[in-house]
């Protein structure tokens, strides 16, 4: 079962194949607000 952390790890790996570094920065920063290690 992937928890929350493992899931948007995967969304932020597959957004680096389509987004601009920039935006990705952003989400990954969020997510790690929203689950912080």
């Amino acid at each position: 079962m992937a928890s929350p952390l493992m899931e948007s790890r995967i969304r932020y790996l597959n957004a680096l194949k389509y987004t601009p570094n920039e935006t990705i920065n952003a989400g990954y920063e969020s997510a790690l607000k929203e689950f912080p290690r």
